[in-house]
Protein backbone atom coordinates (compact mmCIF):
# COMPACT_ATOMS: atom_id res chain seq x y z
CA UNK A 1 0.00 0.00 0.00
CA UNK A 2 1.48 3.56 -1.17
CA UNK A 3 2.52 5.33 1.97
CA UNK A 4 2.34 9.54 1.92
CA UNK A 5 5.82 11.33 2.13
CA UNK A 6 6.12 13.10 5.55
CA UNK A 7 8.04 15.95 4.18
CA UNK A 8 4.90 16.23 1.27
CA UNK A 9 3.48 19.98 2.21
CA UNK A 10 -0.18 19.70 3.23
CA UNK A 11 -1.68 21.85 0.12
CA UNK A 12 -4.40 23.62 2.59
CA UNK A 13 -1.27 25.30 4.47
CA UNK A 14 0.41 27.07 0.74
CA UNK A 15 0.17 29.48 -1.45
CA UNK A 16 -1.41 28.81 -4.96
CA UNK A 17 0.93 27.48 -7.65
CA UNK A 18 4.06 27.64 -5.07
CA UNK A 19 7.43 26.32 -5.17
CA UNK A 20 7.20 23.00 -3.34
CA UNK A 21 8.73 23.20 0.05
CA UNK A 22 10.70 21.02 2.25
CA UNK A 23 8.70 21.97 5.56
CA UNK A 24 6.05 19.81 7.02
CA UNK A 25 2.69 21.73 7.74
CA UNK A 26 -0.26 20.45 9.64
CA UNK A 27 -3.87 20.49 9.16
CA UNK A 28 -5.87 22.46 10.41
CA UNK A 29 -7.40 22.11 13.78
CA UNK A 30 -10.64 20.12 13.83
CA UNK A 31 -14.00 21.78 15.04
CA UNK A 32 -13.71 22.93 18.40
CA UNK A 33 -16.99 21.83 19.59
CA UNK A 34 -18.07 18.81 17.30
CA UNK A 35 -21.28 18.12 19.84
CA UNK A 36 -22.26 21.58 18.54
CA UNK A 37 -22.27 21.26 15.18
CA UNK A 38 -23.98 17.84 15.04
CA UNK A 39 -26.35 19.66 17.47
CA UNK A 40 -27.13 22.52 14.84
CA UNK A 41 -28.09 20.37 12.29
CA UNK A 42 -30.12 17.93 14.18
CA UNK A 43 -27.51 15.07 14.31
CA UNK A 44 -26.76 12.89 17.97
CA UNK A 45 -23.88 13.29 19.52
CA UNK A 46 -21.35 10.72 18.18
CA UNK A 47 -21.79 7.55 19.64
CA UNK A 48 -22.22 5.64 16.30
CA UNK A 49 -20.74 5.23 12.84
CA UNK A 50 -20.14 8.55 10.82
CA UNK A 51 -20.20 7.52 7.18
CA UNK A 52 -19.51 10.04 4.41
CA UNK A 53 -20.82 8.54 0.75
CA UNK A 54 -19.50 9.74 -2.68
CA UNK A 55 -21.98 9.87 -5.43
CA UNK A 56 -23.74 12.07 -7.92
CA UNK A 57 -27.12 11.59 -6.45
CA UNK A 58 -26.19 13.60 -3.52
CA UNK A 59 -28.74 16.02 -4.14
CA UNK A 60 -31.25 14.64 -7.15
CA UNK A 61 -32.23 11.04 -7.37
CA UNK A 62 -31.57 9.98 -10.95
CA UNK A 63 -31.70 6.50 -10.50
CA UNK A 64 -30.86 3.48 -8.56
CA UNK A 65 -27.75 4.68 -6.32
CA UNK A 66 -30.19 7.83 -4.88
CA UNK A 67 -33.27 5.41 -4.63
CA UNK A 68 -30.79 2.78 -2.46
CA UNK A 69 -29.50 5.67 -0.25
CA UNK A 70 -33.09 7.15 0.02
CA UNK A 71 -33.72 3.47 1.73
CA UNK A 72 -30.53 3.95 3.89
CA UNK A 73 -31.45 7.10 5.08
CA UNK A 74 -34.79 5.96 6.34
CA UNK A 75 -33.91 2.46 7.47
CA UNK A 76 -34.13 2.22 11.03
CA UNK A 77 -31.31 -0.05 11.47
CA UNK A 78 -28.77 2.15 9.54
CA UNK A 79 -30.38 5.04 11.87
CA UNK A 80 -29.41 2.78 14.93
CA UNK A 81 -25.75 2.48 13.74
CA UNK A 82 -25.10 5.95 12.01
CA UNK A 83 -25.19 9.00 13.26
CA UNK A 84 -23.71 11.03 10.24
CA UNK A 85 -24.19 10.48 6.90
CA UNK A 86 -22.63 13.10 4.43
CA UNK A 87 -23.31 13.10 0.87
CA UNK A 88 -20.57 14.05 -0.87
CA UNK A 89 -20.09 15.01 -4.61
CA UNK A 90 -19.56 17.96 -7.32
CA UNK A 91 -22.00 20.80 -7.86
CA UNK A 92 -23.49 20.22 -10.85
CA UNK A 93 -24.43 23.25 -13.54
CA UNK A 94 -28.09 23.78 -12.51
CA UNK A 95 -27.30 23.48 -8.70
CA UNK A 96 -25.28 26.85 -9.57
CA UNK A 97 -27.99 28.66 -11.40
CA UNK A 98 -30.60 27.66 -8.78
CA UNK A 99 -32.01 29.85 -6.38
CA UNK A 100 -29.66 29.43 -3.38
CA UNK A 101 -32.69 28.19 -0.96
CA UNK A 102 -32.78 25.31 -4.03
CA UNK A 103 -29.11 24.44 -4.51
CA UNK A 104 -29.79 21.57 -1.59
CA UNK A 105 -33.46 20.30 -3.39
CA UNK A 106 -36.89 20.66 -2.20
CA UNK A 107 -36.11 19.35 1.18
CA UNK A 108 -33.10 20.52 1.82
CA UNK A 109 -31.25 23.49 4.02
CA UNK A 110 -28.65 25.32 2.88
CA UNK A 111 -26.17 26.36 6.11
CA UNK A 112 -23.16 27.26 4.07
CA UNK A 113 -22.36 28.66 0.68
CA UNK A 114 -19.36 30.48 -0.23
CA UNK A 115 -20.99 31.53 -4.15
CA UNK A 116 -23.90 33.13 -1.88
CA UNK A 117 -21.98 34.10 1.33
CA UNK A 118 -24.52 32.00 2.94
CA UNK A 119 -22.84 31.17 6.60
CA UNK A 120 -25.27 30.38 9.48
CA UNK A 121 -23.14 28.01 11.28
CA UNK A 122 -19.85 29.94 11.12
CA UNK A 123 -17.99 27.32 8.98
CA UNK A 124 -16.08 29.56 7.00
CA UNK A 125 -13.06 29.52 9.46
CA UNK A 126 -12.93 25.84 8.25
CA UNK A 127 -13.98 26.27 4.41
CA UNK A 128 -12.29 28.91 3.20
CA UNK A 129 -8.39 27.47 3.73
CA UNK A 130 -10.06 24.80 1.65
CA UNK A 131 -11.19 27.44 -1.04
CA UNK A 132 -8.43 29.56 -1.30
CA UNK A 133 -6.06 26.70 -1.54
CA UNK A 134 -7.93 24.59 -4.29
CA UNK A 135 -9.49 28.01 -5.86
CA UNK A 136 -13.15 26.07 -4.87
CA UNK A 137 -16.68 26.80 -3.85
CA UNK A 138 -18.11 24.39 -0.86
CA UNK A 139 -21.85 24.03 -0.77
CA UNK A 140 -22.99 22.62 2.81
CA UNK A 141 -26.11 22.00 4.44
CA UNK A 142 -28.82 19.26 5.20
CA UNK A 143 -31.73 17.06 3.35
CA UNK A 144 -34.24 15.04 4.27
CA UNK A 145 -36.03 11.95 2.91
CA UNK A 146 -39.89 11.27 3.72
CA UNK A 147 -40.28 7.69 2.07
CA UNK A 148 -43.62 6.38 0.74
CA UNK A 149 -43.93 4.06 3.80
CA UNK A 150 -43.66 6.96 6.21
CA UNK A 151 -40.14 6.90 7.54
CA UNK A 152 -37.72 9.61 7.69
CA UNK A 153 -34.39 10.26 7.55
CA UNK A 154 -31.68 13.02 7.41
CA UNK A 155 -28.20 13.45 5.87
CA UNK A 156 -25.70 16.06 5.35
CA UNK A 157 -24.65 17.38 1.66
CA UNK A 158 -21.19 18.42 0.95
CA UNK A 159 -21.34 19.86 -2.76
CA UNK A 160 -18.23 21.25 -4.03
CA UNK A 161 -18.10 23.58 -7.13
CA UNK A 162 -14.64 22.31 -9.30
CA UNK A 163 -15.19 23.78 -12.49
CA UNK A 164 -12.30 26.52 -11.87
CA UNK A 165 -10.20 24.31 -9.56
CA UNK A 166 -6.63 25.20 -9.25
CA UNK A 167 -4.67 23.14 -12.13
CA UNK A 168 -1.28 23.19 -10.85
CA UNK A 169 -2.79 21.59 -7.16
CA UNK A 170 -4.50 19.16 -9.90
CA UNK A 171 -2.00 17.83 -12.22
CA UNK A 172 0.20 17.34 -8.66
CA UNK A 173 -2.59 15.19 -7.11
CA UNK A 174 -2.43 13.14 -11.13
CA UNK A 175 0.66 12.76 -10.79
CA UNK A 176 0.72 11.30 -7.62
CA UNK A 177 -1.81 8.78 -8.79
CA UNK A 178 0.82 8.04 -11.77
CA UNK A 179 2.94 7.09 -8.91
CA UNK A 180 1.36 5.42 -6.55
CA UNK A 181 -0.91 3.50 -8.99
CA UNK A 182 0.23 3.77 -12.28
CA UNK A 183 -3.14 5.37 -13.01
CA UNK A 184 -2.49 7.57 -16.46
CA UNK A 185 -5.18 10.41 -16.12
CA UNK A 186 -3.91 11.95 -19.45
CA UNK A 187 -5.94 9.29 -21.20
CA UNK A 188 -8.94 10.09 -19.56
CA UNK A 189 -9.19 14.16 -19.23
CA UNK A 190 -11.14 14.29 -22.43
CA UNK A 191 -13.95 12.45 -20.30
CA UNK A 192 -15.75 14.94 -18.14
CA UNK A 193 -16.84 11.71 -15.80
CA UNK A 194 -13.54 10.63 -15.18
CA UNK A 195 -12.59 14.50 -14.68
CA UNK A 196 -15.11 15.48 -12.45
CA UNK A 197 -14.43 13.35 -9.97
CA UNK A 198 -10.45 13.36 -10.21
CA UNK A 199 -11.37 17.18 -9.36
CA UNK A 200 -13.31 16.50 -6.44
CA UNK A 201 -11.15 14.31 -4.38
CA UNK A 202 -8.52 16.29 -2.88
CA UNK A 203 -10.98 19.03 -1.81
CA UNK A 204 -13.63 16.77 -0.74
CA UNK A 205 -11.06 15.05 1.59
CA UNK A 206 -10.03 17.99 3.15
CA UNK A 207 -13.40 19.56 3.43
CA UNK A 208 -14.55 16.39 5.46
CA UNK A 209 -12.07 16.61 8.05
CA UNK A 210 -12.68 20.22 8.55
CA UNK A 211 -16.25 18.57 9.15
CA UNK A 212 -15.25 16.05 11.71
CA UNK A 213 -13.81 15.82 15.04
CA UNK A 214 -11.22 13.54 16.08
CA UNK A 215 -13.67 11.18 17.77
CA UNK A 216 -15.79 10.54 14.41
CA UNK A 217 -12.54 9.10 12.58
CA UNK A 218 -12.23 7.24 10.94
CA UNK A 219 -14.80 8.01 8.86
CA UNK A 220 -16.16 5.46 6.71
CA UNK A 221 -15.80 6.98 3.35
CA UNK A 222 -18.03 4.79 0.95
CA UNK A 223 -17.49 5.39 -3.15
CA UNK A 224 -20.64 4.63 -4.99
CA UNK A 225 -19.47 3.15 -8.18
CA UNK A 226 -16.45 4.56 -9.87
CA UNK A 227 -17.35 8.17 -8.94
CA UNK A 228 -16.00 8.09 -5.42
CA UNK A 229 -13.04 6.25 -6.42
CA UNK A 230 -10.57 9.27 -6.83
CA UNK A 231 -11.56 10.37 -3.28
CA UNK A 232 -11.47 7.01 -1.91
CA UNK A 233 -7.50 6.87 -3.66
CA UNK A 234 -6.90 10.15 -2.24
CA UNK A 235 -7.43 8.85 1.26
CA UNK A 236 -5.29 5.86 0.48
CA UNK A 237 -2.56 8.52 -0.77
CA UNK A 238 -2.67 10.14 2.99
CA UNK A 239 -2.01 6.45 5.00
CA UNK A 240 -5.53 5.34 6.11
CA UNK A 241 -5.68 7.33 8.78
CA UNK A 242 -8.68 9.33 8.82
CA UNK A 243 -10.83 6.77 6.99
CA UNK A 244 -11.80 3.20 6.23
CA UNK A 245 -12.58 3.49 2.57
CA UNK A 246 -15.37 1.01 1.26
CA UNK A 247 -16.69 0.72 -2.66
CA UNK A 248 -20.21 0.07 -2.93
CA UNK A 249 -20.61 -2.05 -6.28
CA UNK A 250 -24.18 -1.51 -7.66
CA UNK A 251 -22.43 -2.87 -10.84
CA UNK A 252 -19.27 -3.76 -12.11
CA UNK A 253 -19.09 -1.44 -15.16
CA UNK A 254 -16.05 -3.19 -17.01
CA UNK A 255 -18.92 -5.74 -17.48
CA UNK A 256 -22.25 -3.48 -18.58
CA UNK A 257 -19.51 -1.77 -21.46
CA UNK A 258 -19.07 -5.59 -22.92
CA UNK A 259 -22.38 -6.78 -22.21
CA UNK A 260 -23.36 -3.55 -24.19
CA UNK A 261 -21.33 -3.58 -26.71
CA UNK A 262 -20.83 -7.66 -28.33
CA UNK A 263 -24.11 -8.97 -30.06
CA UNK A 264 -24.07 -11.51 -27.49
CA UNK A 265 -24.82 -9.32 -24.56
CA UNK A 266 -25.11 -11.17 -21.85
CA UNK A 267 -25.88 -14.50 -23.19
CA UNK A 268 -22.61 -14.30 -24.50
CA UNK A 269 -20.55 -13.09 -21.20
CA UNK A 270 -21.74 -15.01 -18.62
CA UNK A 271 -20.98 -17.96 -20.31
CA UNK A 272 -17.50 -17.02 -21.21
CA UNK A 273 -17.19 -15.68 -17.19
CA UNK A 274 -17.97 -19.25 -15.70
CA UNK A 275 -15.19 -20.99 -18.53
CA UNK A 276 -12.67 -18.09 -18.05
CA UNK A 277 -13.12 -18.25 -13.96
CA UNK A 278 -12.40 -22.28 -14.55
CA UNK A 279 -8.93 -21.94 -16.14
CA UNK A 280 -8.26 -19.14 -13.96
CA UNK A 281 -8.10 -16.42 -16.22
CA UNK A 282 -9.13 -12.61 -15.81
CA UNK A 283 -11.78 -10.19 -17.97
CA UNK A 284 -8.36 -8.83 -19.36
CA UNK A 285 -6.74 -11.78 -20.63
CA UNK A 286 -10.04 -12.25 -22.67
CA UNK A 287 -11.48 -9.20 -23.72
CA UNK A 288 -9.10 -6.53 -25.17
CA UNK A 289 -9.62 -2.78 -25.51
CA UNK A 290 -10.84 -2.05 -21.22
CA UNK A 291 -7.48 0.08 -20.64
CA UNK A 292 -9.00 2.87 -22.44
CA UNK A 293 -11.94 2.73 -20.48
CA UNK A 294 -11.39 5.25 -17.37
CA UNK A 295 -14.29 3.54 -15.17
CA UNK A 296 -12.52 0.15 -15.66
CA UNK A 297 -9.16 1.53 -14.37
CA UNK A 298 -11.05 3.17 -11.23
CA UNK A 299 -13.20 0.57 -10.13
CA UNK A 300 -9.79 -1.96 -10.71
CA UNK A 301 -8.51 -0.23 -8.22
CA UNK A 302 -11.42 -0.72 -5.87
CA UNK A 303 -9.48 -3.52 -3.90
CA UNK A 304 -7.40 -1.41 -2.33
CA UNK A 305 -10.33 -0.56 -0.36
CA UNK A 306 -10.88 -1.68 2.97
CA UNK A 307 -14.16 -3.03 2.66
CA UNK A 308 -15.79 -4.42 -0.62
CA UNK A 309 -19.62 -4.77 -1.16
CA UNK A 310 -21.98 -5.71 -4.37
CA UNK A 311 -25.39 -5.68 -4.39
CA UNK A 312 -25.90 -8.58 -6.06
CA UNK A 313 -24.43 -12.29 -6.79
CA UNK A 314 -23.70 -11.83 -10.19
CA UNK A 315 -21.85 -8.26 -9.46
CA UNK A 316 -19.74 -10.15 -6.76
CA UNK A 317 -18.53 -12.39 -9.39
CA UNK A 318 -18.19 -10.01 -11.62
CA UNK A 319 -15.74 -8.01 -9.59
CA UNK A 320 -13.78 -11.12 -8.98
CA UNK A 321 -12.89 -11.13 -12.62
CA UNK A 322 -11.52 -8.31 -12.81
CA UNK A 323 -7.97 -9.25 -11.43
CA UNK A 324 -6.01 -11.38 -9.38
CA UNK A 325 -6.17 -8.92 -6.09
CA UNK A 326 -9.83 -8.97 -6.34
CA UNK A 327 -9.70 -12.57 -6.51
CA UNK A 328 -8.24 -13.03 -2.96
CA UNK A 329 -10.65 -10.35 -1.91
CA UNK A 330 -13.98 -10.68 0.49
CA UNK A 331 -17.21 -9.28 -1.15
CA UNK A 332 -19.51 -8.90 1.16
CA UNK A 333 -23.36 -8.90 -0.58
CA UNK A 334 -25.15 -6.42 0.58
CA UNK A 335 -28.68 -6.31 -1.34
CA UNK A 336 -30.52 -3.23 -1.68
CA UNK A 337 -33.58 -2.93 0.39
CA UNK A 338 -36.21 -0.09 -0.97
CA UNK A 339 -39.14 1.20 0.20
CA UNK A 340 -42.02 -0.18 -0.05
CA UNK A 341 -46.05 0.83 -0.04
CA UNK A 342 -47.87 -1.39 1.39
CA UNK A 343 -50.54 -2.42 -0.80
CA UNK A 344 -53.62 -4.91 -0.92
CA UNK A 345 -55.43 -6.71 -3.33
CA UNK A 346 -58.57 -3.92 -3.61
CA UNK A 347 -55.16 -1.08 -4.06
CA UNK A 348 -53.93 -3.53 -6.85
CA UNK A 349 -57.12 -3.50 -8.67
CA UNK A 350 -57.65 -0.43 -8.54
CA UNK A 351 -54.61 0.72 -10.19
CA UNK A 352 -55.10 -1.73 -12.22
CA UNK A 353 -58.20 -0.26 -13.35
CA UNK A 354 -56.66 2.91 -13.73
CA UNK A 355 -54.11 1.89 -16.01
CA UNK A 356 -56.31 0.31 -18.43
CA UNK A 357 -58.32 3.65 -18.03
CA UNK A 358 -55.31 5.36 -19.65
CA UNK A 359 -54.29 2.59 -21.75
CA UNK A 360 -58.10 2.95 -23.70
CA UNK A 361 -57.47 6.49 -24.03
CA UNK A 362 -53.51 6.21 -25.35
CA UNK A 363 -53.31 2.84 -27.44
CA UNK A 364 -57.91 2.66 -28.08
CA UNK A 365 -58.63 -0.66 -26.09
CA UNK A 366 -58.72 -1.43 -22.87
CA UNK A 367 -55.57 -4.57 -22.35
CA UNK A 368 -55.99 -7.47 -20.54
CA UNK A 369 -52.72 -7.70 -20.06
CA UNK A 370 -49.96 -4.79 -18.53
CA UNK A 371 -46.62 -4.98 -18.63
CA UNK A 372 -44.06 -2.50 -17.21
CA UNK A 373 -40.48 -2.28 -17.29
CA UNK A 374 -38.54 0.69 -15.58
CA UNK A 375 -35.09 1.33 -15.91
CA UNK A 376 -32.60 3.29 -17.56
CA UNK A 377 -32.40 4.22 -21.16
CA UNK A 378 -28.91 1.88 -21.98
CA UNK A 379 -28.61 -1.45 -23.65
CA UNK A 380 -27.81 -3.40 -21.06
CA UNK A 381 -31.66 -3.10 -19.61
CA UNK A 382 -32.84 -5.22 -22.01
CA UNK A 383 -35.87 -2.86 -23.50
CA UNK A 384 -34.75 -4.81 -26.59
CA UNK A 385 -35.15 -8.37 -25.33
CA UNK A 386 -38.56 -6.56 -24.28
CA UNK A 387 -40.21 -6.14 -27.72
CA UNK A 388 -38.48 -9.45 -28.82
CA UNK A 389 -40.75 -10.97 -26.12
CA UNK A 390 -43.55 -8.92 -26.93
CA UNK A 391 -43.17 -9.97 -30.83
CA UNK A 392 -43.46 -13.72 -29.70
CA UNK A 393 -46.20 -13.05 -27.36
CA UNK A 394 -47.98 -11.13 -30.16
CA UNK A 395 -49.30 -13.76 -32.07
CA UNK A 396 -50.37 -15.63 -29.21
CA UNK A 397 -52.36 -13.17 -27.48
CA UNK A 398 -54.38 -12.63 -31.04
CA UNK A 399 -54.43 -16.43 -31.15
CA UNK A 400 -56.54 -16.33 -28.08
CA UNK A 401 -58.65 -13.09 -28.61
CA UNK A 402 -56.22 -10.93 -25.70
CA UNK A 403 -54.75 -7.77 -26.01
CA UNK A 404 -51.80 -6.45 -23.99
CA UNK A 405 -49.63 -3.08 -23.41
CA UNK A 406 -46.11 -2.82 -22.31
CA UNK A 407 -45.29 0.36 -20.71
CA UNK A 408 -41.64 1.76 -20.56
CA UNK A 409 -40.50 4.54 -18.45
CA UNK A 410 -37.20 5.42 -18.60
CA UNK A 411 -35.63 8.81 -18.97
CA UNK A 412 -32.52 10.32 -20.82
CA UNK A 413 -33.20 13.83 -20.30
CA UNK A 414 -34.06 13.71 -16.20
CA UNK A 415 -37.09 14.75 -14.82
CA UNK A 416 -39.82 17.13 -17.00
CA UNK A 417 -41.40 19.58 -16.14
CA UNK A 418 -45.44 19.26 -15.19
CA UNK A 419 -46.17 22.17 -17.82
CA UNK A 420 -44.20 20.49 -20.18
CA UNK A 421 -45.91 17.46 -19.80
CA UNK A 422 -49.20 18.83 -20.11
CA UNK A 423 -48.33 20.87 -23.18
CA UNK A 424 -46.80 17.70 -25.02
CA UNK A 425 -50.13 16.00 -24.07
CA UNK A 426 -52.63 18.22 -25.36
CA UNK A 427 -50.31 19.21 -28.46
CA UNK A 428 -49.64 16.04 -30.24
CA UNK A 429 -51.13 13.04 -27.78
CA UNK A 430 -47.62 12.38 -25.89
CA UNK A 431 -46.55 9.86 -24.50
CA UNK A 432 -48.54 7.39 -27.57
CA UNK A 433 -46.47 9.93 -30.04
CA UNK A 434 -42.96 11.76 -29.94
CA UNK A 435 -41.31 14.31 -31.04
CA UNK A 436 -36.94 14.47 -31.14
CA UNK A 437 -35.90 17.22 -28.74
CA UNK A 438 -36.21 18.60 -25.25
CA UNK A 439 -38.45 18.06 -23.60
CA UNK A 440 -39.66 15.51 -25.47
CA UNK A 441 -37.00 13.14 -26.95
CA UNK A 442 -33.34 13.08 -26.18
CA UNK A 443 -30.14 10.93 -25.84
CA UNK A 444 -30.69 7.18 -25.61
CA UNK A 445 -34.32 8.05 -25.97
CA UNK A 446 -34.73 8.55 -29.32
CA UNK A 447 -33.34 5.23 -30.04
CA UNK A 448 -35.28 3.52 -27.78
CA UNK A 449 -38.59 5.32 -29.46
CA UNK A 450 -37.56 4.24 -33.21
CA UNK A 451 -37.98 0.67 -32.14
CA UNK A 452 -40.92 1.59 -30.58
CA UNK A 453 -42.65 2.86 -33.26
CA UNK A 454 -41.65 0.42 -35.83
CA UNK A 455 -42.81 -2.27 -33.18
CA UNK A 456 -46.36 -0.76 -33.04
CA UNK A 457 -46.25 -0.61 -36.40
CA UNK A 458 -46.43 -4.15 -37.26
CA UNK A 459 -48.18 -5.74 -34.14
CA UNK A 460 -51.70 -4.92 -33.22
CA UNK A 461 -52.56 -7.44 -30.44
CA UNK A 462 -49.59 -5.69 -28.32
CA UNK A 463 -48.37 -1.62 -28.32
CA UNK A 464 -45.91 -0.06 -26.33
CA UNK A 465 -45.46 3.27 -24.86
CA UNK A 466 -42.63 5.11 -23.60
CA UNK A 467 -43.08 6.84 -20.68
CA UNK A 468 -39.82 9.47 -20.62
Amino acid sequence: MPRTDPARPNPLTRRRNPRPSSRTHSRPAPLSQPARLADKIGMPEQKKFTIAHVTHEAVEQIGGIGTVLEGLMTSPVYQRHVARSILVGPTGAAHLSADPHHRLGPHGELLYSSIDRIDRLGLAIKFRPIEWAFNVNIVYGTRKYNSHDGRRGQAEVLLINISRIDPHRLAVFKHRLWEAFGLDSSRYESAWDYEEYARLAEPAFYALLALLDPRELPCVLISHEFMGMPTVLQAVLEGHQQFLTVFHAHECGSVRRIIEEHPGHDTMFYNVLAQARRRNRFIGEVFSGLEHQFRHVLVSLAHLCDGIIAVGDHTRDELKFLNEPFSKRTVDLVYNGLPALKVNPDSKLRSRRMLQKYSRTLVGYTPDILMTHVARPVVSKGMWRDLKVCHELDSLFAEHGKTGVLYILTSGGGTRQPHDVLHMEHTYGWPRHHRVGYPDLVGPEIGIWRDVENFNAHHEAIQVVLVN
